[in-house]
């Protein structure tokens, strides 16, 4: 049975939002628009400052894309100091659960896990306005919080967090892993939870596509087009191994053929500055985020695309980057867990070679190897197009959550009385244009 999304409202939860451009950003505001094109009446609940700070916009309401957008007040420290990120959480958790309260009662709340343990708000409206709640997993706390040192694994502060973490995954409707390892974290000795899908993180397959050397702008202005381009774009967060990465790059200093290229922010960039910097590592070139829309020139012009996962987060998290690469058709060299989601997504797209953590000589000849049969990348690049298109595009993630609500709205449809029904069919349609209002 179909259920009729024309009736049916979702809100979503996040700290970050359009225009922000972070990773769970950009995904929730592609699954907020692309619901929102099948019918579903669609608002955010995020904050109005950026993931990197500063304000992103002066409007409390707004509708972008047919998608309405709440933003909350909080403060703006920042991450350069734990107080100042602690005290940003805690006005953020005080205004969305403020907000949640005053607001109309949705048919399913999605929340994610942006600040850590938000979620429990999306709890609040479950059992208070009879929401269904949908908890999309990101990253798993508390324990990627102790994994990278943040927290004690025997602290009262742990313990606590863990207690909540269990509480939100037992109220959840329904709660979305971003791969297997990360369910099976979820699942191990939580036996009440109600459902757990997996659905993948994705890229977007109409934004991201194969650029040609001839015609990427970027290859051109950094002067790359002769050379063997090891690209790490993204986030160069805690979680992620660089060491390793920056001391092959010492060794491979002499071989003019080789650049490593940094793009991207994030906590750990300081790091990298001062390796190049005590290293003199001039095949190092470290450069800023890259608009959007400038992303697929940026990944399509690797020659290796540069994935890497510290084992102490294997299961807590999944690098997105892997999807952006796969939709540029751009071999991957994974340095991570053997074990891992994104270890099996490599080895079952044969897009790539996976090295285990701490291997210095494997890491070092999967490079030789890619140089010396460039042949060899570009077959796993294309393998690695062909399985993203099949298994980890937007079309099919949005798919995924589409049937995940159908299900969750035909189960609760029984629940609706007539005169509900009566009042959401006038709302949406007075606020969804005409072509939009129904999936068949």
């Amino acid at each position: 049975m179909m259920a009729d999304v024309s009736l049916s409202s979702l809100l979503f939860i996040n700290q970050f939002y359009y225009p922000d451009c972070s990773a769970t950003s950009q995904l929730l505001e592609q699954l907020a628009e692309g619901m929102a094109r099948r019918g579903f009446e669609v608002t955010v609940l995020t904050g109005n400052t950026g993931c990197e700070g500063g304000r992103l916009s002066d409007s409390r309401k707004e509708v972008h894309e047919h998608v309405s957008i709440i933003r909350v007040l909080s403060t703006r420290f920042g991450k350069s100091t734990t107080i100042g990120r602690l005290t940003d959480y805690l006005t953020f958790y005080i205004s969305v659960l403020v907000r949640v309260l005053f607001l109309r009662r949705f048919d399913v709340v999605v929340v994610l896990t942006t600040p850590p343990l938000i979620a429990w708000v999306g709890s609040v409206a479950q059992t208070l306005k009879g929401s269904r709640f949908i908890y999309w997993v990101q990253d798993l706390y508390p324990e990627i919080a102790a994994a990278l040192g943040a927290l004690k694994a025997d602290s009262l502060t742990y313990r606590t967090c863990a207690l909540i973490s269990r509480r939100i995954l037992h109220a959840a409707d329904a709660t979305v892993a971003v791969g297997e390892d990360m369910a099976s974290k979820l699942s191990a000795g939580n036996s009440a939870l109600k459902e757990i899908r997996v659905i993948h993180n994705w890229a977007d397959e109409g934004q991201l596509k194969p650029v040609e050397p001839s015609r990427n702008t970027f290859l051109q202005e950094q002067a790359l087009a002769d050379k063997l381009v090891i690209l790490y774009a993204g986030n160069f967060g805690l979680a992620h191994e660089f060491d390793l990465v920056l001391r092959v790059a010492k060794e491979l200093k002499d071989d003019p053929e080789i650049v490593f290229v940094f793009v991207g922010s994030g906590k750990r960039r300081g790091e990298i500055e001062e390796a190049i910097r005590q290293n003199h590592l001039s095949n190092v070139r470290l450069l800023p985020s890259v608009p959007l829309e400038r992303l697929q020139e940026v990944l399509s012009a690797a020659s290796i695309g540069l994935v890497t996962e510290r084992p102490e987060v294997e299961g807590l998290m999944v690098p997105s980057k892997v999807y952006g690469l796969m939709a540029t058709a751009r071999p991957i060299l994974f340095l991570g867990p053997i074990q891992s989601d994104c270890a099996r997504i490599v080895q079952k797209a044969q897009c790539g070679l996976v090295v285990a953590p701490h291997n210095k000589e494997l890491f070092l000849r999967s490079i030789r190897d890619l140089q010396n049969n460039r042949q060899k990348g570009e077959k796993m690049g294309q393998s690695g197009r062909q399985w993203f298109l099949r298994h980890y595009s937007k079309s099919v993630a949005l798919g995924n959550f589409a049937a995940l609500f159908d299900k969750i709205l035909t189960l609760w449809a029984p629940m609706i009385t007539v005169g509900e029904k009566n009042n959401r069919a006038g709302a949406a349609s007075s606020s969804l244009p005409a072509e939009r209002k129904r999936v068949s």
